[in-house]
C-alpha cells in the first residue's frame, strides 16, 4: 500500500487527524513530496534572517541534525525574498522510518534553522503533500 496525505492550514504548526486511524500492518516509510507557503500579503516574514526552513514531522525519526536525532524530514535553503510565496519541489525525495504502526494524526511544524516556528503572517495558505510508503 501507498497512500499520499495533504496537509494544510494557516500556522507553521498543522495537524491532520485520522478517523479511523491509519493502521499500518508493515514497516512503512515517509518523504515530503510538495511544500508551499502562499501569501496573499507583503511582509509575511517575521525573521528577516530567515536562511534555513526544516519541516518536522512526529511521524519519523532517523534524521539527524548536528550529531542528534530530529524529526526532520527535509530542509532546504530559503532564497526566496521574505515577501514571496515558497514552494518546494524536492529533487530526490528522502524516504524516513515510520515510528509507529497506529497513527491517529500527523503533526507537522515548520522552523527555522534555530528551532524556531516560523511566521509567514495572518494570510497564507501553507500545504504540504507527505507519501506514505511501503519499505523497500
Amino acid at each position: 500500500m501507498s497512500t499520499t496525505v495533504t496537509i494544510s492550514g494557516n500556522t507553521s504548526e498543522l495537524i491532520s487527524y485520522f478517523q479511523p486511524p491509519l493502521h499500518l500492518s508493515d514497516q512503512y516509510e515517509c518523504g515530503l513530496l510538495y511544500f508551499s507557503v502562499i501569501n496573499s500579503t507583503s511582509n509575511v516574514i517575521s525573521n528577516r534572517n530567515l536562511s534555513i526552513i526544516r519541516i518536522e514531522c512526529d511521524l519519523v525519526n532517523g534524521s539527524y541534525c548536528n550529531g542528534l536525532q530530529t524529526h526532520f524530514i527535509h530542509e532546504f535553503v530559503s532564497d526566496t525574498a521574505p515577501d514571496h510565496s515558497y514552494v518546494e519541489i524536492p529533487r530526490s525525495i528522502i524516504y524516513f522510518p515510520i515510528n509507529k504502526n497506529i497513527i491517529p494524526c500527523i503533526s507537522v511544524r515548520i522552523i527555522d534553522q534555530l528551532g524556531h516556528c516560523i511566521s509567514f503572517g495572518e494570510k497564507q495558505n501553507i500545504e504540504l503533500r507527505l507519501h506514505l510508503r511501503k519499505t523497500k
